[in-house]
C-alpha cells in the first residue's frame, strides 16, 4: 500500500506566492526553446532568500536552478507534476533527497530550526499545451511534515513513487552529490590559504556524511 505522501499534502493546502505560466511551443525544430516561460520573479525571489538566510555557500542555488530549467526543458504531455523542495540552510541548501534524510536522522524541533526557509517549486503536467511554475513557502509546514515523516517512516522511495517518478531520486543525489563536493572544495582551498579560519566542523561532517549517503543509494538503484 502506497504511503501518503506528507510533502506533497502540505503543499495542496497551501496557496503558492508566486505563479507563472508556461506553454510547449509546437515547432519540431525548436529544440533549444521547448517551452515558452518567463520564471525571473520566481527565480529573483529565490536569490533575494538565499541571499539573506544563507551565510555560506549560496551558490548552491545555481545547482538548484539548473535542475529547475532542466525539469521545465524535459516537460512532456504524458508527465506528471514534478516539485523541486528547497531547505534553506546555515550553510547552503538541501534538495529533498537530504531534506528527508536530515528528518530521520533528528527531531522535528530540530528541523524546524535547522531550516530556516523551505520553499517548493511545483511544476504542473502539461494541459492543453500549457503548464504552471508556482513557489511555495512551506517554511511553516515543515515541523509537520517531519513529524509525519517519522510516524509513518516515510522514505525518500515512498516519496517517489508518490509522484510517479522512479529517476527522481537518482538524478536528485547525484546534483545534490555534485554540491557537497564543491562544499569540500571550496572549504579546503579557504583552509590552504588561511588554515586558522574558522569553519565549523559540522559543515565538513555534514557534507561527508551527504556524500556517503548519496554514493551508497545510487549503488542501490542501479542494483533494482
Amino acid at each position: 500500500m502506497e504511503k501518503q505522501n506528507p510533502f506533497t499534502l502540505a503543499l495542496s493546502k497551501t496557496n503558492p506566492i508566486l505563479s507563472d505560466t508556461g506553454e510547449v511551443c509546437d515547432h519540431s525544430d525548436n529544440f533549444s526553446n521547448p517551452v515558452s516561460i518567463n520564471i525571473s520573479d520566481i527565480t529573483t525571489f529565490l536569490i533575494q532568500n538565499v541571499g539573506r538566510y544563507c551565510d555560506r555557500y549560496a551558490s548552491d542555488l545555481l545547482i538548484s536552478h539548473e535542475s529547475l530549467i532542466n525539469t521545465i526543458n524535459n516537460l512532456n504531455p504524458d508527465r506528471k507534476n514534478e516539485y523541486l523542495w528547497l531547505g534553506l540552510r546555515e550553510s547552503g541548501i538541501d534538495g529533498i533527497a537530504y531534506i528527508i534524510a536530515n528528518i530521520k536522522d533528528h527531531s522535528p524541533e530540530y528541523i524546524a530550526t535547522y531550516y530556516r526557509k523551505v520553499f517548493c517549486i511545483k511544476i504542473s503536467s502539461v494541459f492543453m499545451g500549457k503548464f504552471t511554475v508556482e513557489l511555495a513557502d512551506m517554511s511553516n509546514d515543515i515541523y509537520s511534515i517531519a513529524c509525519k515523516v517519522k510516524e509513518t517512516d516515510f522514505t525518500l522511495e515512498d516519496y517517489d513513487a508518490s509522484i510517479g517518478n522512479k529517476s527522481n531520486s537518482y538524478n536528485d543525489k547525484l546534483h545534490e552529490m555534485l554540491h557537497d563536493i564543491r562544499h569540500l572544495s571550496q572549504t579546503a582551498s579557504i583552509l590552504k590559504e588561511n588554515p586558522k579560519n574558522h569553519i565549523p566542523l559540522n559543515d565538513i561532517i555534514h557534507s561527508l556524511y551527504n556524500i556517503q549517503y548519496s554514493i551508497q543509494k545510487i549503488i542501490d538503484t542501479s542494483k533494482k
